[in-house]
């Protein structure tokens, strides 16, 4: 049965490039998490990421994705052992490489936490605070300025990860800045443990309607992992 999996820094077998080596700055879990993903142009992707990033051709698609997700006891991994933050967060993404290293780039960063919205700003991630409502089997998404995101899901039977999968949710640095050569955002994290689920967006936010009116090509739900992070 799945469970949230356990951090363990030395184990980096199921990663592309090993983890930065000096101590993490944060450690947190990602809890309740749903990823829905849809199939896109390459083409029409590459034209919404800056030039220093290549868009990756997975399973012959370029994707775009959701991921809901509570972020729970967000600390320094230095110090007093207190969770700090506990919080929400929905994300927009797509999956690039720079110079031949594969990870993310954020399209849209929504969290339930004005401190983390400013630090992430600061950082170059595009970050705006939503009022984000992660209930069983909805998520609803609301930004000032910006319509809602809304979309139903149940999760399902546990799944044994493909290799699609594993490139769509084992994704371990997040390429920040306009020119995408910002700040990066390093995790680390066991596999992800999967369930199949089924969604329906009701309302797309600022996602493209030409993708949103069309049900999601992959959906993913987890209990989550713990994760440790790191700035650089």
């Amino acid at each position: 049965m799945d469970d949230v999996a356990p951090l363990d820094l030395k184990e980096v077998s199921h990663r592309p490039f090993p983890p930065p080596s000096r101590f993490p700055l944060l450690r947190m879990a990602w809890k309740e998490m749903v990823y829905l993903h849809w199939r896109v142009e390459p083409g029409w992707m590459q034209e919404r990421v800056p030039e220093s990033l290549e868009v990756e051709v997975l399973d012959g698609s370029a994707w775009l994705s959701v991921v809901a997700f509570r972020m729970v006891g967000t600390r320094l991994s230095v110090g007093l052992p207190v969770a700090w933050w506990d919080f929400p967060e929905v994300n927009v993404r797509t999956y690039v490489r720079q110079d031949g290293v594969p990870g993310l780039r954020f399209l849209a960063l929504h969290a339930a936490d004005r401190a983390t919205v400013a630090a992430g700003k600061v950082l170059g991630f595009p970050y705006r605070h939503g009022r984000i409502r992660l209930a069983p089997i909805q998520v609803t998404d609301r930004v000032r300025g910006e319509p809602p995101l809304e979309f139903t899901w149940v999760p399902g039977a546990p799944r044994a990860a493909t290799p699609l999968d594993s490139q769509l949710v084992d994704r371990f640095v997040a390429f920040g800045g306009a020119d995408g050569r910002g700040r990066q955002l390093h995790v680390h994290h066991a596999p992800v443990p999967l369930r199949d689920a089924v969604a329906q967006v009701v309302r797309g936010g600022t996602l493209p309607r030409e993708v949103w009116r069309r049900p999601p090509d992959l959906v993913h739900a987890s209990l989550g992992c713990e994760v440790a992070a790191w700035i650089r």
